[in-house]
């Protein structure tokens, strides 16, 4: 199937159904990825053509190549190990000079400049490409604080000030977790409100699959990110990401099957297979640890079915590929109506802490607070919050509770080895 370029940054596969204006909004993104390509950059020698960057606060090795590519996921493409200087893309320093190189017959990468590597350091926003961050010094006595209203945890402390406040651009990640047109378009009035508050412009972005957007999280891509609550409770923990709302209610974990094939109860999945919206999501993790408590065990009592691009989990169950579905209410809820008249809900295994909404600490204490009271007012905005309600089932937004989030901590482990990372 093929991949284009949606929002100018992320690339996810094309569904039907995509409108018109994403259509053309991807094509734009590719035809200026394409541009920069084919233009040289100026000045350079020896055969080489060479573009020079000075780093600046904030600034990561994977948001300096998205200038170029427009996709911070690309930053591999432009790290050499044997020619970028850099032992470690993730330990750059502010005021260092990065060149983008192109030489004959070789793709575009880029390399410190002549002086040697950049010496690591903490400032904020350092911390960028390979998904660990860069350590953090201790800050002085006027600098701790403790974090924003609402916020806990054994997170490092956080600057007061950060290099973003109001007025500066906002990137704002939104997991995945359904179709990316329609998420992107429910979005739309959580941007506005941003903008019209903080005089600043903001992105809404997403990416192709949890994993990926996991990815994005965890090496700073986001300034503010929407994120589901197992994810957050790690990046709250490894990153010092800083948990400023909770959406509410919490999400309704789904054992659903076909409506004239009802499975009565999980001793029937016997035999047969599963299948999941989202097997890396919180509700499959629950899911498991359920059927677990009756004595049922994946792939050796039960098969699971994997969902297709093109071939939704509620088509699964239809066609009969699976006898069985476990989602959260939000998935089942974004399944065609004619297609969900078919299906039974065949009963709500779990509540589960709705998704929460993380802020980077290159924003510092005082603006992720100001960010966390704004989007817990939003949903009283007559305008883009009730729009925003209506889209999503959203009931509120409030300060995630520690106990909420302490609750997490027995799927953490389990997550980070599903996403392949070590604490």
């Amino acid at each position: 199937m093929k991949r284009i370029e949606i929002n100018r940054r992320f690339p996810f596969t094309a569904r039907r159904g995509l409108s018109n204006l994403a259509r053309a909004i991807a094509t734009v993104a590719m035809c200026v990825t394409t541009a920069w390509a084919q233009s040289p950059p100026a000045g350079g020698g020896g055969g080489e053509l060479v573009r020079s960057i000075q780093v600046r606060p904030g600034d990561t090795f994977s948001g300096i190549t998205a200038r170029f590519t427009g996709d911070p996921s690309q930053w591999r493409r432009f790290y050499d190990p044997q020619r970028s200087r850099l032992p470690n893309p993730n330990l750059i320093e502010v005021g260092s000079v990065l060149e983008l190189v192109r030489e004959p017959g070789r793709a575009p990468y880029l390399r410190m400049a002549e002086g040697g590597p950049a010496k690591p350091s903490a400032a904020p926003g350092t911390a960028a490409a390979q998904g660990t961050a860069a350590p953090q010094t201790a800050a002085a006595p006027s600098t701790q604080v403790k974090p924003p209203a609402g916020t806990v945890g054994a997170t490092p402390a956080v600057p007061r000030t950060g290099t973003k406040g109001p007025g500066d651009s906002l990137v704002v990640g939104v997991l995945p977790n359904i179709a990316a047109d329609t998420l992107l378009s429910q979005y739309e009035n959580m941007k506005r409100y941003l903008e019209r508050l903080n005089r600043g412009k903001v992105q809404i972005a997403t990416a192709p699959n949890f994993r990926a957007f996991f990815g994005s999280l965890m090496q700073g891509d986001y300034d503010l990110a929407i994120s589901a609550p197992h994810f957050a409770r790690i990046a709250q923990l490894d990153r010092g990401l800083i948990p400023v709302a909770i959406y509410e209610p919490p999400i309704q974990a789904l054992f659903v099957s076909p409506a004239e094939k009802p499975v009565a109860s999980p001793l029937d999945l016997r035999g047969k297979s599963l299948a999941f919206a989202n097997p890396q999501s919180l509700v499959a993790m629950y899911g498991m640890r359920w059927l677990g408590q009756h004595n049922l065990q994946a792939h050796q009592d039960y098969k699971i079915s994997a969902v297709r691009s093109d071939l939704g989990v509620g088509r699964l169950m239809l066609i009969g590929e699976a006898a069985a579905a476990i989602m959260s209410n939000g998935e089942f809820r974004q399944i065609p109506a004619e297609e969900r008249a078919r299906l039974k809900v065949v009963t709500e295994f779990a509540s589960i802490p709705n998704f929460i909404v993380l802020a980077h600490p290159r924003l510092g204490t005082d603006f992720a607070g100001q960010l966390g009271n704004q989007l817990r007012n939003f949903l009283a905005d007559k305008t883009d919050g009730a729009a925003f309600a209506k889209a999503t089932g959203v009931g509120g937004i409030t300060a995630p509770a520690e106990a909420t989030l302490r609750e997490l901590d027995p799927h953490v482990d389990e997550t980070r080895r599903l996403m392949g990372v070590a604490k």
